[in-house]
């Protein structure tokens, strides 16, 4: 049986962050809404900033865990599970997204201060793997490739 699979497209933006190399942005919908994230291959976890305005209305529950999730510079403390009703990239869409949030008023503080764009959070290894994702640095889009059942 031969598998078939759609691939869906969008436009990354490839940032030079002065002192602190390149970051990988992308435009998303987040429940209908408009916002950045940034892709990190090196994240195992997608994260979303729990204090941007577009995650109001969702609920959150504490995870309670002794052992902390770290990043390569910090540990991270402060994490929350919470559900996006829908979540897409172009014409790639998922519904009910298990999420987990935490601040990144770090980033956006240094997003501001480098006068770009605020992002609502990061993609990280686990969305990539999951959804079969490329990373075409020379066309500098996103390929997402999903299989048709």
């Amino acid at each position: 049986m031969i598998e078939k699979f759609k691939t869906y497209k969008s436009k990354i933006h490839i940032l030079n962050i002065e002192g602190g190399g390149n970051h990988i942005l992308i435009e998303v919908k987040i429940n209908g809404l408009k916002a950045n994230m940034i892709i990190d291959t090196g994240a195992s976890s997608t994260v979303f900033d729990i204090k941007n305005p577009i995650f109001e209305n969702i609920n959150f529950e504490n995870i309670e865990t002794n052992n902390l999730s770290s990043g390569f510079n910090s540990v991270i403390e402060g994490l929350y599970f919470g559900n996006i009703n829908s979540f897409s990239i172009s014409w790639f869409k998922l519904k009910n997204l298990k999420s987990i949030f935490t601040s990144m008023q770090h980033i956006n503080d240094l997003y501001k201060n480098l006068n770009l764009p605020s992002v609502a959070g990061i993609l990280g290894c686990d969305f990539l793997v999951a959804n079969n994702v490329l990373l075409d640095f020379e066309k500098k889009e996103i390929l997402i490739k999903k299989q048709i059942k």
